[in-house]
């Protein structure tokens, strides 16, 4: 739903996600350091992702700097989720994020309470289904990716994770077979897909084509233990 939709960006822009879809998030003019001490600000409090201090350099210039605590970004982050889940209970892609950003000894829990409430969304279908390609579990990452493109074929970020775990872990003709299922879909939503989709350079590419870069902007299977 849009309300979720908004807290799902929301709570991204908490976090301190590099690159929030929902509400642009950008940080190519920012310099980012990533600080464990918890700086704090003018008002007394931790800083955030986005607020800026000045420092001068050896040369005397003054620069500005962008500071984050991650452990306090997470933490607001967590509360902030909660908020949201309460008043969308229902809402597989609130359910997803929060199965996404589960620490190790928190994802298998997770994945039981979300797939109890919403075990018949995509979005929750297809984040358990990264995580059995953490989990390096093939098999059962191919069964659910498939499942998750069942549920939701017009979604395109599903079918890029389904393609891309092919690529990486299955053979050329599985890779291919998820390609022409795609194509016979046609995707139209899915955060990454329509970014690329809708760019002015990309009009005019064919779904096969717009299905490739989607997989190359996709994370992979790699363990995020700090999400």
């Amino acid at each position: 739903s849009p309300m979720a939709q908004l807290w799902l960006a929301s709570v991204r822009r908490e976090r301190g996600d590099a690159y929030c879809f929902s509400a642009p998030f950008f940080t190519d003019e920012l310099e980012l350091e990533m600080s464990s001490e918890g700086t704090q600000n003018n008002s007394g409090g931790p800083k955030r992702f986005g607020d800026r201090s000045t420092a001068e350099g050896t040369t005397g210039t003054v620069t500005q700097v962008s500071c984050f605590d991650k452990d306090s970004a997470v933490i607001a982050a967590n509360v902030l989720m909660a908020r949201a889940m309460k008043e969308n209970p229902d809402s597989g892609l609130l359910w997803a994020e929060w199965v996404r950003s589960a620490s190790r000894p928190q994802r298998k829990s997770r994945s039981v309470d979300a797939l109890k409430r919403c075990g018949d969304d995509a979005h929750v279908v297809a984040a358990v289904a990264r995580l059995f390609w953490i989990d390096r579990k093939t098999d059962k990452a191919r069964s659910w990716f498939h499942r998750a493109c069942t549920l939701d074929p017009s979604n395109g970020d599903h079918w890029g994770f389904f393609y891309k775990f092919e690529v990486k872990h299955g053979t050329v003709e599985q890779a291919d077979s998820v390609l022409t299922r795609c194509v016979d879909a046609n995707p139209t939503k899915g955060d990454y897909w329509c970014s690329v989709k809708k760019h002015p350079n990309r009009w005019h590419d064919s779904v096969a084509v717009v299905l490739k870069k989607v997989a190359e902007l996709l994370p992979g299977g790699e363990d995020r233990t700090s999400e």
